[in-house]
């Protein structure tokens, strides 16, 4: 598989891995799990999704897969644009899909599903920010962190390692990580000030933030399907993390201060998603984004084919037994 998507046009095969990853969801419709609360924006977004569907499941699902594509075509340019990956291959996409169907059924149009696209802006303008005076790239990150824990409120934690990895790209300046902050803080303030434009009234933390989620609870969390989604991760975590240190040295500049940011955004995200995730696995599938980059670069250079074939079956054949026993 990674010789077929180290190929330019392997576009085709990435859409088409989107598909097969999601299989047991087009068989078994009961599989999925619709969550209807969350926060005030994921609730209109999810009613809208309702309105243009008709409620049908099905539209609901290739809606799903579209979207999951999207976030895998995302990942990718990250990959490939800053040299991560190379440039000409989905390796990063293909890992992003592999995660995603391991998790599909617990993130199926989950608020972590669409935070995902604005944590890919977080690292896309945070990448940007390398070498560069304009505050506006450090301002965008923490803007699209706070759209992001609109949708998902406990990215909003996800701010600690974002000032870690501005702090590993550029020489510390507090007038930057103030203009984080900042920018955070202006997606909650653009929504109370529509709320009460519209209403007439502010809108309550309660429900801006879905607070009747429960967003922490912890005796609910230690499920079979989550602590096996969980050690997975963490397998592949500690072995590409493992090998990306061997090869530090022997990076460019760039592209080691970019792989260092990565590993402390999914230390961070990992470390939500076990403190302040859902009752479901949707909250891992933040640290699956960093993850897949550092899993591309992984499929990328480790000269070993045979073991990064195994590799990816393995997290096939972990995907399909999860979907299909649990």
């Amino acid at each position: 598989m990674i010789k077929l998507f180290s190929q330019p046009l392997a576009f085709v095969l990435l859409c088409v891995l989107g598909v097969v990853v999601h299989l047991y969801l087009f068989i078994n419709p009961l599989g999925a799990q619709i969550i209807e609360e969350g926060s005030s924006l994921y609730y209109w977004i999810n009613s809208l999704i309702n309105t243009l569907t008709q409620g049908s499941y099905y539209i609901r699902l290739l809606l799903f897969v579209f979207l999951g594509i999207v976030q895998a075509w995302g990942v990718n340019t990250l990959g490939s644009r800053f040299g991560i990956t190379g440039e000409k291959n989905y390796l990063a996409g293909m890992a992003y899909l592999l995660l995603l169907g391991l998790l599909g059924t617990a993130c199926f149009l989950t608020p972590s599903f669409f935070a995902v696209f604005f944590i890919i802006l977080v690292l896309f303008r945070l990448f940007q920010a390398y070498n560069k005076e304009a505050f506006r790239y450090v301002f965008d990150t923490g803007f699209y962190t706070g759209v992001a824990a609109l949708f998902y409120p406990p990215v909003i934690f996800m701010l600690v390692p974002l000032f870690i990895g501005v702090l590993n790209i550029r020489l510390f300046n507090w007038k930057e990580w103030i203009t984080i902050v900042i920018g955070a803080m202006i997606p909650f303030y653009l929504l109370e000030a529509y709320h009460y434009l519209v209403f007439g009234q502010l809108l309550p933390l309660k429900e801006m933030f879905g607070l009747q989620a429960d967003w922490g609870a912890w005796g609910t969390l230690l499920t079979l399907p989550w602590v096996l989604h969980l050690g997975i991760l963490l397998v592949v975590s500690l072995l590409s993390v493992g090998y990306m240190q061997t090869q530090l040295l022997k990076s460019d500049l760039r592209s080691r201060k970019f792989l260092i940011a990565l590993t402390w955004f999914l230390i961070g995200l990992l470390l939500i998603a076990v403190f302040l995730g859902r009752i479901d696995s949707g909250a891992l599938l933040l640290a699956a984004l960093p993850l897949a980059l550092l899993l591309g670069y992984f499929f990328r250079y480790f000269h070993k084919r045979l073991w990064s074939e195994i590799l990816i079956g393995g997290l096939l054949v972990s995907m399909f037994l999860i979907q299909f026993l649990f």
